[in-house]
Parts: C-alpha cells; sequence; structure tokens
C-alpha cells in the first residue's frame, strides 16, 4: 500500500482530515464530516464516530481529555488509487483514532 501504485508515501507522506461538521446520533455516537486529502486530492468523507471516553487526563487532572473513533469507508479510485482496481478492492475500510484536549 505503501508503493507508488497505491499511497505512494514518498511523494505524499500525510493523509489529512479536517472535519466540517459533527452531527450527533445518539449521546455517543455521530455523523462526522470532513474533507479528506489523500495524494493531494480532497474530497468529502463521512464518518461513524463514537466515543470512547472523556474525561480528566491522568497526566494533568485539570485538563479534559476525549477520545474517538472514526470508521468508514472509503473508495480509492475517488483519490486517483486506480492501480489494478477494480481486480483489486477499490472500497477501504479505513479506522481513525483520535484523542483531543481542551
Amino acid at each position: 500500500m505503501k508503493a507508488a501504485d497505491f499511497l505512494d508515501v514518498a511523494s505524499f507522506p500525510e493523509i489529512t482530515f479536517v472535519t466540517t461538521n459533527v452531527e450527533a446520533t445518539w449521546d455517543t455516537t455521530a455523523h462526522v464530516t470532513g474533507n479528506l486529502t489523500i495524494k493531494s486530492v480532497t474530497s468529502e468523507e463521512t464518518f461513524m464516530a463514537t466515543v470512547n471516553n472523556i474525561g480528566p487526563n491522568p497526566f494533568n487532572p485539570s485538563v479534559q481529555i476525549a477520545g474517538f473513533k472514526l470508521k468508514g469507508d472509503v473508495d480509492r479510485t475517488d483519490y486517483g488509487i486506480t492501480f489494478a482496481a477494480p481486480g483489486v478492492g477499490a472500497v477501504l475500510q479505513v479506522t481513525i483514532n483520535a484523542e483531543i484536549t481542551n
């Protein structure tokens, strides 16, 4: 997956996701929409988010910390990663683990 025919990490070492909207679906879940950039191609994607935990940082209790898991499917061909598609599956299952503090 790191090779030039796929993610080409030598030329594009980062994949970014910038949140544009969060829609709560339950107390601990939400749909998170944002701009995903892979290989300089940006497309809007929506992931399902689940709150893992919210509470004081164990190393500094005056700081709140929240952990989240985002999951969803991304079609790699939308980002110009077309090698061997459709013979090799084009839809990738993505999981993003995130932690934020105040």
